[in-house]
């Protein structure tokens, strides 16, 4: 495997979590064991921490270990560089064996190449994927008050004022004095700024500037109140209090960003005019109706996301910082309307879509998106949003590594997100996690589990696809209960390997043989999609085409432009015609 490059420290991070004693009855390395390697380590990371208040003893404490030892117990223990940080498989048995590691250490060289040309990995690549990457690790930071917004605030130098940046050179007049002239009227709120563009002066111009305040205040009011809503659904009708103190929480987060950019912009609710708002005399009938308690929740959920999704796109143009903290609170919000939805199966109350509705949908669908984190540029979350906003049909989650539980509480994300944009979301391989993530269907391979014991476990609403390699396994499948079919692999890819690849020959028999909707796969993306396209396929499935790319809504946007063409449009129809 090819080597990726590693800086000293991070190395001897990797290693002491590798090697590092753990006692006799804690072998397996846990959260707090990577934390306190990267303390143990005077490095650019663990200074990071420090500031935010995190020392080893209080990490040691945790687990009541001994501190990491500074270097390895002997050459035989030590994780060399090579081992540690090469592309997987190799690497180490620590990272390897730590379902929840390799996702961060993935994480981690992702930004790092992301972020610098060489790629190479840093103590703070690592901190951030470890605050970024959701599972244990995510979890036992934020134990100590430690989140991705306070990670990313100290790391670029804004977490003290010995780190404060330098003051940004501007053109145009700044009023120091305010006692020295009377206050400027709200539209000048930037002096001179109408002279020069957003990118000179890091703000908007000056007739803009307080049409986007007043977006930002509005929408901030909304997001309060959905959060009330929820918050009192979830006291009085669930009784359930971990819910009702999370969203709480939740709310006060809100509340705390909106008061930090109060600071900087104290003028925010002086472009308020309701009388003068074209939308408050706008409603629909779903607006005025509730058929009953779970739409009330649904509704108020929604208003909330899209609430906070203008906050963090207006907010970019008043305060970075404050519009990351916004995403993660949209995030935050997704995982508590799935708990507030969840019945005894897991699933919300309410999806009760039919076979027959899925299979509508399947027949319609054109780009089918598999998900692997470890090949995503940009966070996994982000890139399921921007492949769904870029007109993605079926997104597939395909992890081998993450726990059962992992999976359901990522396929419930994944569901809501899909369900919003009339997306199918198919879970890889495993049925019992499909069924409680509350997906649309599962997808096996020929060497996974049978059609009949896949639908033995499946709930009978659920769509079941089928990897299928030759003429002969397509044929078979297509006799059996299965809604559609992978066919492939047409070209090499990143994703899987294969001795040897179906190719274009394969997708013309498909085309020919197949009386069921069908996705070819293997190595697709837009420079060969023309070539799938002239051998008979009409939907294609592509991994690392989109989510490796680092604007997945720009790339699935034009696999699905290429799709939607109208001679391939024409084509599918007659094919549904005739079947």
């Amino acid at each position: 495997m090819q080597h990726r490059p590693v800086t000293p420290s991070c190395e001897r991070i990797l290693q002491r979590f590798s090697t590092g004693d753990r006692g006799r009855t804690d072998q397996r390395p846990a959260p707090r064991h990577l934390v306190a390697a990267l303390l143990a380590e005077e490095s650019l990371g663990a200074q990071c921490l420090k500031r935010l208040g995190i020392t080893l003893s209080d990490i040691l404490s945790a687990g009541n270990e001994q501190p990491p030892s500074t270097t390895a117990e002997s050459p035989e223990d030590q994780l060399s560089l090579e081992t540690a940080c090469s592309s997987p498989p190799d690497f180490s048995s620590a990272v390897l064996s730590s379902v929840w590691c390799r996702p961060v250490v993935e994480r981690a060289f992702a930004i790092a190449h992301r972020t610098q040309g060489s790629g190479e990995l840093s103590s703070e690549h690592l901190l951030q994927a470890m605050v970024e990457v959701d599972g244990p690790v995510k979890e036992f930071l934020v134990s100590f008050g430690i989140d991705a917004a306070t990670v990313l605030r100290n790391l670029h130098g804004q977490g003290s004022p010995e780190h404060s940046p330098q003051a940004l050179k501007v053109d145009f007049e700044l009023i120091l004095d305010s006692s020295s002239r009377p206050p400027a009227p709200a539209s000048s709120r930037w002096p001179k700024a109408a002279t020069a563009t957003a990118g000179q002066t890091g703000r908007p111009t000056a007739d803009v500037s307080p049409r986007v305040l007043a977006i930002v205040d509005a929408n901030l009011n909304r997001a309060r109140e959905g959060l009330r809503v929820l918050e009192d659904f979830a006291r009085f009708v669930r009784r359930d209090q971990e819910v009702t103190c999370d969203l709480k929480q939740l709310r006060h987060s809100l509340v705390a960003c909106e008061r930090e950019l109060r600071r900087e912009i104290s003028d925010l609710m002086e472009h308020r005019n309701t009388s003068a708002d074209a939308g408050t005399d706008l409603t629909t009938t779903a607006e005025s109706h509730r058929q009953s308690l779970t739409d009330v929740v649904v509704a108020n959920a929604r208003r909330i996301q899209e609430s906070l999704r203008s906050l963090e796109e207006f907010g970019k143009l008043l305060d970075p910082l404050f519009a990351m903290r916004v995403k993660q609170l949209r995030y935050t919000s997704y995982d508590l309307e799935q708990r507030l939805a969840v019945e005894s199966t897991g699933c919300p109350p309410g999806d009760a879509d039919s076979r027959e509705q899925r299979t509508s949908r399947l027949e319609s669908a054109q780009l089918y998106v598999l998900l692997t984190e470890a090949n995503c540029r940009l966070n996994w979350r982000d890139v399921v949003e921007k492949s769904l906003a870029g007109g993605v049909d079926v997104l597939q989650l395909r992890e081998k590594l993450l726990s059962d539980d992992e999976i359901v509480r990522r396929g419930k994300w994944i569901s809501a997100a899909c369900k919003a944009h009339n997306a199918l979301f198919i879970l890889n391989d495993r049925c019992e996690p499909a069924v409680a993530a509350c997906a649309d269907g599962v997808h096996i391979g020929q060497e996974d589990a049978t059609v009949v014991e896949a639908r033995r476990i499946l709930d009978t609403s659920m769509l079941l696809g089928v990897s299928t390699h030759n003429k002969s396994q397509l044929l078979h499948a297509c006799g059996q209960d299965v809604d559609y079919l992978g066919v492939g692999p047409v070209f090499p890819s990143n994703t899987k390997s294969f001795d040897a690849f179906s190719g274009a020959q394969f997708v013309a028999a498909a085309a020919e043989s197949a009386d069921r909707p069908w996705f070819a796969i293997g190595g697709i993306d837009a420079a060969n999609l023309d070539v799938v396209l002239q051998s008979g396929a009409r939907r294609v499935a592509v991994s690392n085409a989109v989510i490796a790319s680092t604007d997945p809504e720009r790339a699935a946007n034009q696999l699905k432009q290429t799709l939607q063409r109208p001679s391939v449009a024409a084509h599918t129809t007659v094919r549904f015609e005739q079947g």
